[in-house]
């Protein structure tokens, strides 16, 4: 038996896009692989900068705690 599923779209784009949670979780997937992987406090404190992005006045707090 064989069950064949196809997607048009990928899973985030405009037509099917991610919670914010999602993303989150696949933001904690990608930066424990980055060359210098940032620790799970940093992860933690990003996540709930990037929640109320839009209520930040000066972006600095986000890049100068990618770098």
């Amino acid at each position: 038996k064989t069950h064949t599923r196809r997607k048009d779209s990928p899973r985030g784009g405009p037509s099917d896009p991610m919670s914010f949670d999602e993303l989150a979780e696949k933001f904690r997937r990608c930066a424990r692989h980055a060359g210098r992987p940032p620790g799970d406090t940093r992860i933690e404190y990003l996540i709930g900068i990037l929640r109320n992005l839009e209520s930040l006045t000066d972006v600095r707090s986000v890049t100068e705690n990618l770098a």
